[in-house]
């Protein structure tokens, strides 16, 4: 028994810095695994996160695009019988909707994309005005600016990588080559800001931008792109009127 227990010498020096090198390096693979788990973890999220807020406020514009109304009441600088004003340009929107249909009480809405500025992130706000009979215009603001987005940026050109315009606008066709396509919309966009001449004649206006992470604030894999568009639903098709309003 003393013979057998005396051979029972255990692990030299070696043997245990050894165990302890290949405990190590597997700990560290392991952790490895662990901490590219997580990060992917988190760029799910955040790509999830990104997604529907982008959805969101997608829809939001699109809706209110879409429920553009011409107006009839034409006595004040702030009136015009087109939906998009002059001056409308790919960083802001202007014009008349309806969300209740043909209420007969439409409102004015303008859609801004304001840059990041400083810490403070990029965003859409939006800016809702009712009419006023007093003033025989849409110049009473419905409570204060509603921010729909934060944390966006414009979409970039994938061959130039340049930044997108926001907004953009297209005309009604009043003639082309092909018969066919007046009285359409044109594929064109037109130049912005729009001009008095060229916003009575826009029926289609298209949104695209980007939204980024509203954690850590930056661009990164995680982005969302969307984009999509509202028309009049009733124009002029008439080639010798060529405005946005029968």
């Amino acid at each position: 028994m003393i013979d057998r227990l005396r051979r029972d010498d255990g692990f030299t020096l070696i043997e245990l810095l050894a165990a302890m090198a290949i405990g190590g390096v597997v700990l560290t693979a392991l952790m490895g695994v662990f901490i590219n788990g997580t990060k992917a973890t988190t760029k799910i999220q955040n790509r999830v996160d990104n997604t529907e807020r982008a959805r969101y406020a997608l829809d939001r514009i699109v809706r209110l695009l879409d429920a553009q109304v011409c107006t009839q009441v034409v006595k004040t600088t702030d009136v015009t019988t087109a939906p998009v004003f002059a001056n409308s340009d790919q960083n802001s929107v202007t014009f008349y909707a309806d969300l209740d249909g043909a209420s007969g009480s439409p409102e004015k809405y303008k859609i801004t994309f304001l840059p990041k500025s400083g810490s403070t992130p990029g965003r859409f706000t939006v800016d809702t005005y009712a009419y006023n009979s007093t003033a025989d215009g849409w110049t009473t603001q419905v409570g204060p600016t509603a921010t729909l987005v934060s944390d966006v940026i414009p979409a970039k050109d994938p061959n130039t990588g340049v930044d997108l315009p926001v907004f953009t606008y297209y005309p009604y066709v009043a003639s082309a080559t092909d018969p066919a396509q007046v009285g359409g919309v044109s594929t064109n966009p037109a130049g912005t800001p729009l001009s008095t001449s060229v916003a009575p004649t826009v029926v289609k206006v298209g949104v695209e931008f980007t939204t980024i992470s509203s954690t850590s604030h930056v661009d990164d894999n995680s982005r969302a792109v969307v984009s999509g568009s509202g028309t009049l639903s009733t124009f002029d098709a008439d080639p010798t009127a060529p405005t946005a309003c029968p």
